[in-house]
């Protein structure tokens, strides 16, 4: 997940705009696109972020869940980087989350690194995480019991 402020401040210098200008273009006062832009926003709404980003004419992806949210290029590839072991069999190009969100948490679940959990941490709802670990029939016993400590779930009278 990259930071908002960070994608911002990338569009600001690509499109050579100062945040006066922004500003008019967002209708978001310069102040306020100060104190986001320096990370010091601490009531940051969906709708001034994409008001922002609008304006910008950027290409971010807002997704929000219960437990956070992330922000992402649209069209950057969405899955871990470096993860062999999780896909050695597909072509890791096709898959987006949240599209393929079951398929990708099941596979980093039972064959990822300590790496791409944390991305998938970072990248998943674990509400969604905990319901694949549910109903997944893929997952070998060690992994899923491994993640059900993790995510306090209990396993009984589930079949593997």
């Amino acid at each position: 997940m990259v930071s908002a402020v960070v994608l911002a401040q990338e569009r600001i210098r690509a499109l050579g705009i100062t945040q006066t200008e922004l500003s008019k273009r967002a209708g978001i006062p310069q102040p306020k696109i100060s104190r986001i832009l320096s990370g010091k926003w601490n009531n940051l709404t969906l709708e001034t972020l994409e008001k922002l980003f609008a304006a910008l004419d950027s290409d971010i992806d807002l997704r929000l869940w219960n437990s956070g949210c992330s922000i992402h290029r649209k069209n950057e590839n969405l899955l871990p980087p470096d993860s062999p072991a999780c896909f050695w069999d597909i072509d890791v190009k096709a898959l987006r989350l949240p599209e393929h969100s079951f398929f990708v948490c099941e596979r980093i679940l039972d064959f990822g690194s300590a790496k791409d959990a944390r991305w998938l941490l970072s990248h998943m709802d674990r509400e969604d995480m905990r319901k694949t670990l549910l109903e997944s029939r893929r997952l070998s016993p060690k992994s899923r019991n491994f993640w059900a400590l993790f995510f306090h779930v209990s396993l009984r009278g589930r079949r593997a």
